[in-house]
């Protein structure tokens, strides 16, 4: 990820059509604006991105998305089986699952750089974005004796890439549009919730057996 300044420092307001038109007219591509900026006058992606909720203009610009299941991992309780004979149980899971960024900034649905990358994911993909959501369920697991099982889950996960463009009325850190080049955000697919859900079991350790089994 970087962040990266306008060069053109005579231009003193843009408008939210006008500054992608002027700059185009300039032959200044804003996909190729400079890659650093200087570290004397950087405000840090932090700033920017807090910034995206009082600047002039706060855009997200979409380059790539995808969906994709999370490493599987365990999301219930174990259950024993400690008779002679295969044992169906009920368990009851629940999972929340967030998102996160490139830049290490935390995220919430109540700050406007969010809600900005959220409206542009739906309108260039027509996918829904959401920064938290908790899924859960009842399932039946059946545990063979001498057994634990437990229920397992992928999450289903989406990312999408891209860079955001902010424009300032007043000079911020000298510069009135920044640009935050390489921004990536994951986080759970709410088109497709429950990901891959499947129950799993192992044979008891001795020491799971004195602990559960009273033996």
């Amino acid at each position: 990820m970087t962040i990266a300044r306008r060069r053109h420092d005579a231009l003193k307001r843009v408008s939210r059509a006008a500054g992608a038109v002027a700059a185009l007219a300039m032959g200044v591509s804003l996909i190729t604006a400079p890659q650093t900026a200087f570290a004397d006058s950087d405000p840090g992606v932090a700033n920017l991105l807090n910034a995206c909720s009082w600047a002039d203009y706060c855009q997200f610009h979409p380059q790539s998305y995808w969906t994709y299941t999370g490493p599987v991992h365990q999301v219930s309780q174990s259950l024993y089986n400690c008779t002679n004979a295969a044992s169906t149980q009920s368990v009851n899971w629940a999972e929340t699952t967030g998102s996160s960024n490139s830049v290490g900034v935390n995220i919430s649905a109540t700050y406007k750089f969010s809600e900005v990358f959220e409206a542009s994911i739906q309108a260039t993909y027509n996918h829904t974005w959401q920064t938290s959501n908790t899924f859960g369920e009842t399932d039946a697991v059946t545990i063979t004796p001498g057994r634990v099982g437990w229920i397992e889950r992928g999450t289903a996960k989406q990312q999408a890439t891209g860079w955001y463009e902010i424009h300032f009325g007043n000079r911020y850190y000298g510069h009135y549009i920044w640009y935050i080049h390489n921004y990536t955000e994951s986080g759970p697919n709410a088109n497709t919730p429950r990901g891959y859900v499947n129950t799993q079991s192992r044979p008891m350790s001795s020491s799971e057996r004195r602990a559960h089994c009273h033996r």
